[in-house]
């Protein structure tokens, strides 16, 4: 429910101003919420994992800390890297990742417990 206001201000002929007001409730429309679709995560919030457990970005029932969505993010955007470069890497081979990135190696360390 909204409210608004309609203004009408009158001027008579002797320059006298008069200003009326009008207060309507009016019924909002419903959001169209068709366009907010939940992403797909590789790893979903609600699953628990260890690892990031032992990071604190996820709690123990599962949930993603809040302050930690941003390091939630990062890694699912890293393991769709390595998801899109699997299947054209040959199978019989070890596979060496290299992190030329500063930081604590959250990702790196990840596909070493993943066993991806």
């Amino acid at each position: 429910m909204c409210i608004r206001d309609s203004i009408t201000v009158l001027i008579s002929k002797k320059g006298k101003a008069t200003i009326k007001r009008k207060r309507k409730k009016v019924q909002a429309k419903a959001a169209d919420l068709s366009h907010n679709r939940k992403k797909k995560y590789i790893l979903e919030e609600g699953i628990v994992v260890p690892f990031l457990q032992d990071l604190g970005v996820m709690t123990q029932d599962g949930k993603i800390v809040r302050t930690k969505m941003d390091k939630f993010r990062q890694i699912n955007r890293f393991l769709e890297f390595v998801e899109d470069i699997l299947p054209q890497l040959d199978k019989d081979r070890e596979l060496t990742l290299l992190d030329f990135g500063c930081g604590k190696s959250y990702l790196t360390l990840f596909t070493r417990v993943k066993r991806i």
